[in-house]
């Protein structure tokens, strides 16, 4: 198989060794003679189907994609079609799959600095270790969704549990599993290769274990994850770490020179149309379509002035979760006086043993890994102490229509 990487032109088809198989409950997997397998689900059927003669990889992602809904459906489809190519279940037209590759690719740089940055996170890594001890009770199963480098499952083994199912679709499972094996916890601990909503376990759990948060603190889908293993996977009156998630904005003056965002800012376009003698008003239109976001350190926007208080725009009891969409509007009062051009999201961890993580920039730890997101107003608004706006926060599933919207509100008569 060639190092390069298919583009929207490219003929890929099937690899001729590749096998479906369905077992008693009919969970899918792939299997390529002499690589190993991996799990399958409707969308790998698909793809599979589709390049079961040679066909360009554009015109596959167009035909599947007619059928999804939203921008990350497309995101994800095309992602899986790279991943059956790596792992080999599917080659360039006229080329053979490396024979005996594994099928499972190897972690690269950016998986393991990233892996490395969360165990270097020891308010982190500290606080799930913490909570996992203090409700695995003996004898307990417990699912550890997305694993990782596997040491939180490793945790609940420590703490008592008779049986962990460790789960995790990335290729860090390689070193999950030879941290399962390097301490001797092969009996207790389990790993499971695949995405958690396409695995079925043989038992139900009494704890599910969840650090599927981002930056982005949905990101990486942490709600449907939680809502179909907990219909799925987990006991009824099962536990959850952590407990609960809050999720705040703060609204702040971004100063200019911190500004990480790709559309222009007003300032820029005032510039553009003082030198250039040209009306830039497209540009800013397109710029007010969405509100564009960039990452900082949360410590960064320390010092950055707020116009009021943080605002909480979502409260999230992940034992009573029901659904993963949200759309909250929260009404604030401006409490200073400056410049308001970006609201920093950022969110704070509740676990049943009382402890807490928190990336709110007054008081996070100076070693988390975790960055806030900042978005970005379309451009800049003077307020002043008692002014009242809104601010508004809306996930779907999936994470497609996630967007935040500051506006203003009427001042009383």
């Amino acid at each position: 198989m060639t190092d390069r990487l298919p583009d929207e032109t490219t003929l890929l088809q099937v690899a001729p060794e590749v096998v479906l198989r369905f077992d008693r409950e009919r969970k899918i997997s792939l299997d390529r003679a002499g690589a190993g397998s991996i799990p399958g689900g409707a969308r790998s059927l698909a793809i599979i189907d589709a390049f079961s003669r040679p066909r360009p990889v554009g015109e596959v992602v167009a035909a599947l994609g007619a059928a999804t809904a939203g921008a990350q459906a497309w995101i994800d489809l095309t992602a899986e079609i790279m991943s059956l190519y790596r792992l080999g279940f599917l080659t360039i037209a006229g080329e053979t799959a490396a024979p005996g590759a594994s099928a499972f690719a190897a972690p690269s740089g950016d998986d393991l600095e990233l892996h490395a940055d969360m165990l270097n996170d020891a308010a982190r890594t500290g606080a799930f270790v913490a909570a996992i001890e203090a409700a695995v009770r003996p004898g307990d199963v417990v699912v550890d969704l997305g694993t990782g480098t596997g040491v939180l499952a490793l945790a609940a083994a420590r703490a008592g549990a008779r049986r962990v199912y460790a789960i995790e679709e990335g290729p860090i499972a390689q070193v999950a599993e030879a941290m399962i094996r390097n301490n001797a916890a092969a009996d207790r601990v389990t790993l499971v290769r695949g995405s958690s909503a396409q695995v079925s376990l043989p038992e139900r759990a009494d704890v599910i274990v969840c650090e599927l948060v981002g930056h982005g603190p949905l990101a990486e889908r942490m709600l449907e994850a939680l809502l179909d293993a907990r219909k799925r996977l987990l006991k009824p009156g099962g536990r959850v770490v952590p407990r609960r998630l809050k999720l705040f904005g703060l609204p702040v003056s971004v100063p200019p020179d911190r500004i990480g965002w790709p559309a222009p800012s007003r300032w820029e376009i005032d510039d553009w149309e003082t030198r250039y003698r040209l009306d830039f008003g497209a540009l800013e239109d397109l710029a007010r379509q969405s509100l564009p976001t960039f990452y900082v350190r949360p410590r960064t926007a320390r010092a950055w002035p707020a116009a009021g208080d943080p605002v909480l725009l979502a409260d999230i009891d992940f034992q009573t979760l029901v659904e993963s969409s949200l759309d909250r509007t929260v009404s604030w009062e401006a409490t200073r006086a400056t410049g308001l051009n970006g609201v920093v999201l950022f969110f704070e961890l509740e676990f049943d043993s009382g402890g807490r993580l928190s990336t709110r920039p007054s008081e996070a730890d100076e070693g988390t890994h975790w960055l806030s997101q900042v978005w970005m107003l379309p451009e800049v608004w003077s307020v002043q102490p008692g002014d009242r706006l809104s601010m508004t926060y809306r996930y779907r599933t999936g994470g497609a229509a996630e967007g935040l919207q500051v506006s203003r509100l009427p001042t009383p008569a």
